[in-house]
């Protein structure tokens, strides 16, 4: 039995995701596509740099030799290639072929471009294949690439308490300060043969310091886990922990895990502020199941990952899809994305209950190169859950609205300057209907919250990899509780806050 009935389920995302691939029959047939041009008047978020000549060959080469001579007598010359074991020429090939490199520009793709230079749609991948790490044309090679982020905030948020309908003012005011930082290491070993096909895999270290509560405390010790087989600019399969592709864009504010982020929230109230919905339940990182994605590249404008999530966590086994399917032109760009997942008890002791989550998104985004960028999003998301029994809970099911817009301007590549301003509202409510008789107004209604939250930012970029940037951020949570006559537990809090970013990328 299901509380509701919307439309959505795996039956759609099936067949959401056949229509986007049924797109792509023409893609399989290519053989080696062209790779991206990066475009020239748009540099890489962590290396802005031209791509550095070929390295020379690497020393281990010298030592072998070296060592060759000095192993062998004094009295006979050193063995020429020809005279070696096979297990030397093999050691030598491989050495010839694996490179060690701090990730260069090149591998930020770029073949429509991605937003104005240091602005936040910049600092996105947008869905490529990324990093970006193609084949030496003629022969194989085996690259570990280097790269990743530090960076530190300050942050200061007041948050005012109103009253609740009988007059009284429901808790003291809250001013918090926070400092955090947070440190990524990232490798990228790749090997690319000469055909274009490629298997890649990617870990991420994370080091943290002080942590904003809402995130629980920690931030983890893995962000990316992942390996990663398939052909440049056309295909590819990846299985592990990593981020889906972004839909809804927050703009150069309300950073993940940051006190602006929470908006409104009083942390010692029952009652919380809901968060900005995205078509992202199954995007960030699982902790328990694992990620499965299809992505396919028919275009250097269009693009499709089909994500399936599978695993277990806190006694339930879980599975999710959710495709996304982004159009882009460069100055223009559109993304639409769908997801279902389901949580079913493990023990098979006739325990009927069942999480049921769905929801679908959509953002059109533009860029006018060098100076604007911005764009609107939207999406709606459903929980439903069911007892032990199979019986419907409408408290514990949900309706999730979240709407919103930014726009960044910048001075051009010349004068690293980017100003960003943001909007979003959130509109949450349960399917707990009162039972109160008219002439009750509130007859009929259940409990909802309503989020606004805003942001203005200004960054600053030192020798095109260090970043400043302070962000302003005015939020407003109003809490109604519709289920009660009269409404005893609403009330509504304000928030005005500000945060300083020292980030460096590399």
């Amino acid at each position: 039995m299901r509380t509701r009935k919307n439309g959505f389920g795996l039956g759609v995302a099936l067949q959401a995701a056949l229509f986007c691939f049924g797109f792509t029959s023409t893609a399989l047939a290519q053989d080696e596509p062209a790779p991206p041009t990066p475009s020239d008047d748009t540099a890489k978020p962590a290396d802005t740099t031209e791509p550095a000549p070929a390295p020379a060959p690497p020393k281990e080469e010298a030592k072998v030799e070296a060592q060759a001579k000095v192993t062998a007598p004094a009295t006979q010359p050193a063995p020429t290639a020809d005279q070696l074991p096979a297990a030397e020429l093999e050691r030598e090939k491989a050495v010839s072929q694996v490179g060690v490199e701090l990730l260069p520009g090149s591998g930020y793709p770029e073949p429509r471009v991605r937003g104005i230079k240091y602005g936040s749609m910049w600092l996105s991948m947008q869905g490529y294949q990324w990093p970006y790490m193609p084949w030496s044309p003629g022969r194989s090679s085996t690259v570990l690439a280097f790269s990743g982020s530090m960076w530190a905030d300050v942050s200061y948020t007041r948050v005012t308490n109103g009253n609740d309908l009988s007059g009284q003012k429901i808790k003291p005011n809250v001013s918090r300060l926070a400092q955090q930082s947070r440190a990524v290491l990232r490798a990228t070993p790749t090997y690319s043969n000469s055909k274009g096909w490629f298997v890649q895999g990617q870990a991420e270290l994370v080091g943290q310091g002080n942590d904003y509560p809402l995130s629980g405390g920690s931030l983890g010790q893995i962000d990316d886990l992942y390996v990663r087989v398939g052909k440049w600019n056309l295909i590819d399969f990846t299985a592990g922990r990593y981020q889906g592709w972004e839909v809804y864009h927050y703009g150069m504010g309300l950073d993940l895990n940051t006190l602006e982020r929470a908006g409104a929230d009083d942390p010692s109230l029952s009652k919380h502020p809901a968060q900005i919905y995205g078509a992202d339940y199954f995007w960030d990182r699982p902790n328990g199941p694992g990620n499965y994605s299809l992505h396919v590249y028919p275009t250097d404008f269009l693009r499709f990952e089909l994500l399936g999530q599978i695993g277990s966590n806190a006694g339930k086994n879980y599975r999710a899809v959710r495709p996304v399917a982004i159009l882009d032109f460069g100055f223009i760009k559109a993304k639409v994305g769908y997801e279902w997942g389901k949580g079913i008890p493990q023990p098979d002791r006739g325990d009927k209950s069942r999480d049921s989550r769905n929801g679908i998104g959509g953002a059109v985004q533009f860029v006018i190169n060098p100076y604007i960028e911005g764009g609107v999003s939207g999406a709606i998301g459903y929980v439903d859950t069911i007892n032990i029994d199979g019986v419907p809970q409408p408290a514990g099911s949900t309706t999730t609205r979240s709407i919103g817009g930014f726009v960044n301007g910048g001075f051009g590549p010349k004068f690293p300057l980017v100003l960003g301003v943001g909007i979003h509202q959130t509109h949450w409510e349960d399917l707990q209907k009162n039972g109160n008789p008219p002439p009750d107004p509130n007859s009929g209604k259940s409990t909802e919250q309503d989020h606004f939250q805003s942001f203005f930012a200004i960054q600053y970029t030192l020798f095109e990899r260090y970043y400043i940037k302070f962000v302003g951020s005015h939020s407003n949570f109003r809490y109604y509780d519709y289920a009660h006559s009269p409404s005893k537990d609403s009330f509504s809090t304000g928030q005005l806050g500000g945060r300083l970013r020292l980030m460096m990328l590399f």
